[in-house]
């Protein structure tokens, strides 16, 4: 039987997340300053990467999210 430090990372290539890194609406909301409303439709137009777990929850990788910004400053 494999240890969780066997298994190979995630698809995508990314290391495994953890709680600081992969971010739900209303932390994302907090970290970046933008209304939850906001965030959802950032993802929803392809401005910054989400990630579906389900039709309602959706989660956001940090690293990607900051670049995701990085190349495309949002104006308000």
């Amino acid at each position: 039987m494999k240890t969780a430090s066997q298994h190979p990372p995630a698809s995508g290539g990314h290391p495994p997340t953890t709680h600081s890194t992969l971010l739900d609406t209303s932390e994302l909301s907090e970290r970046i300053g933008l209304k939850p409303r906001r965030i959802r439709d950032l993802a929803a137009r392809g401005v910054i990467p989400e990630i579906s777990l389900g039709p309602r929850v959706k989660r956001y990788y940090w690293p990607d999210v900051l670049n995701a910004l990085k190349a495309n400053p949002i104006t308000e």
